[in-house]
């Protein structure tokens, strides 16, 4: 009678005989040893073992469109408030009236300007949108176009 041993956790097992590996339930990536064997192997690759052995279902697909879905709403939530509060900005000099240097303020809001147009070309690229179109948009009222593109949903693909 031959004898198999076998692998489990890290830990070499066995002797086993062919009913007794049957009962351990070993699967076609077990390692297992006889005699004669000169190292390990699957169990798949001993044609003796292929009765005895328990399928392995394949991998669970991975379902990206959950992933890609809580990214983009995260996305639209982050767009949103940021353009709130870029409105708040905004208006805060027409409203506290600073008597700071009015060209350190045109620097920040052209600044602003140029990251609000490149996030909303980026959430509009996500959302299957017309980049152009939401770019434009963008450039001419960047807090209404980050407002706007964080409350929209994805357009399918056809």
């Amino acid at each position: 009678m031959k004898y198999y041993y076998y692998e489990k956790d890290g830990e070499q097992l066995g002797p086993c005989s062919i009913e007794e590996l049957k009962l351990k339930r070993i699967n076609n990536n077990t390692l297992v040893w006889t005699e004669g064997m000169d190292q390990w192997a699957k169990a798949k690759t001993l044609i003796e073992l292929n009765d005895i052995l328990i399928p392995l279902p394949p991998e669970l697909p991975k379902n990206q469109d959950v992933t890609k879905k809580s990214t983009k709403e995260y996305l639209n939530l982050e767009a949103t408030f940021a353009g709130v509060l870029l409105l708040f900005v905004g208006l805060a000099p027409l409203i506290l009236r600073p008597e700071i240097n009015l060209g350190l303020i045109s620097m920040l809001f052209f600044l602003l300007r140029i990251f609000s147009i490149i996030w909303v070309v980026q959430i509009a690229a996500l959302h299957n949108r017309n980049k152009l179109l939401w770019g434009l948009f963008a450039f001419i009222l960047p807090s209404i176009a980050l407002i706007v593109i964080g409350l929209i949903r994805e357009v399918r693909k056809s």
